[in-house]
């Protein structure tokens, strides 16, 4: 069982796949939801509410999906994992946005995962930030690009039993 999967329910950890525009036609009908290339976060937001009470896996397909905006866990108590099928396979374009892409604060407090994905604004982007934590336990950062972003430039609140792994940080802007 994954470690940062969720409470297991009835012998199996709930995912959701979702996939991008650009994904192939077997993905597309076999997801559980398919993004447009527009505004794609409404789609991983629906995603994540459909997940039971106790949480789940998010799974991205390959392919690029567009963010106009963030994504942020409005049910704390949720145990989300968002995992991309590789970083060199599932790209965020954030385009010239300024926001944080994933946010994992303000009570969204434990067991919160982001893994094998790449966030990626542009040479342009200013003021966004790929993954925020603030206030969150038992948290992983895992295979994750992070391209043209902003860093935070100071630690707010608590966060403990955190971890980063195999991730790169490129272009970043300090």
């Amino acid at each position: 069982m994954p470690r940062f999967g969720g409470t297991q329910q009835g012998g199996r950890i709930p995912a959701i796949t979702v996939a991008a525009n650009n994904a192939s036609d077997y993905f597309k009908n076999t997801a559980d939801y398919v993004c447009s290339g527009i505004d794609d976060q409404t789609v991983v937001l629906a995603a994540i509410a459909a997940l039971p009470s106790y949480g789940g896996i998010i799974q991205l397909t390959g392919g690029i999906f567009n963010f106009s905006a963030g994504v942020a866990n409005a049910d704390s108590s949720k145990h989300v994992e968002i995992i991309g099928s590789g970083a060199m396979a599932t790209a965020i374009n954030i385009g010239t946005g300024a926001f944080t892409v994933f946010d994992l604060r303000n009570g969204m407090r434990h067991n919160k995962a982001v893994k094998n994905l790449t966030i990626q604004g542009s040479a342009k982007t200013t003021g966004s930030i790929g993954i925020y934590f603030k206030d969150t336990r038992e948290w992983l950062v895992d295979g994750v690009n992070l391209l043209y972003l902003d860093v935070p430039r100071k630690n707010e609140g608590n966060t403990y039993y955190g971890r980063v792994n195999r991730t790169a940080m490129r272009y970043i802007n300090t």
